[in-house]
């Protein structure tokens, strides 16, 4: 359950930037480019309950949530971050790629001095299923453990509409829990403790698989 709450708290705010959607060049910065980059439509997940299997490579880390969606809330949730990337990222950007997926790149600073370079790829038709996989590199952190190379997988599978009880932005937990992702992001006490449960776990798990 850590795991995802960390996915959910530690990169930063759910609400993103309103062209978060779009790979789009800053304005200040069109004058000086001869070719302006092209403008991708990102795909857009289709409304309902996502399986999401999150896990980190090269550590036993696996965990399973659920997260209901409509068109609102997937559009403040941005498929390649989870949360969203946040307002303050030096860099986000989402191209579409000759293969027919979709690459990813955002930096970010958050409180207490932490930096965050993110990287990675998505497959899939985002109306069934899709994978995401992201390099993401830490550093400045206080707890040692969180300054690190880590690559996260999640796959995500629609398994239909989502039931009663469960509001756009709701996740259910592993351990069964619910939560609005929309609200928990910006809670800044909530993502305190959750940068110092992703450490712990993720230093537990190294030490398990023999990573130093």
């Amino acid at each position: 359950m850590r795991l995802w709450m960390a996915a959910i708290l530690v990169a930063g705010t759910a609400l993103p930037l309103a062209a978060c959607n779009r790979d789009e060049i800053p304005k200040e910065d069109q004058a000086a480019t001869a070719a302006p980059r092209k403008i991708y439509e990102t795909p857009t997940r289709k409304p309902g309950l996502w399986k999401q299997v999150m896990s980190i490579q090269g550590t036993p880390i696996s965990q399973t949530a659920e997260l209901c969606l409509d068109p609102d809330s997937d559009k403040k949730l941005a498929w390649w971050a989870q949360q969203g990337v946040r307002s303050g990222c030096a860099k986000n950007e989402v191209t579409r790629r000759p293969d027919g997926s979709w690459g990813f790149s955002y930096a970010c600073d958050m409180a207490g001095g932490i930096h965050t370079n993110t990287s990675g790829k998505a497959t899939g038709d985002f109306q069934s299923a899709y994978t995401v996989t992201a390099e993401s590199t830490t550093t400045g952190a206080a707890i040692p453990q969180m300054n690190a190379t880590r690559t996260v997988v999640i796959d995500a599978t629609w398994t239909g509409e989502c039931p009663a009880g469960m509001a756009p932005g709701d996740m259910r937990l592993p351990d069964g829990r619910k939560m609005n992702v929309l609200a928990a992001s910006n809670d800044d006490d909530a993502a305190a403790r959750a940068r110092a449960a992703v450490a712990a776990d993720t230093a537990a798990a190294d030490a398990s698989a023999g990573i130093r």
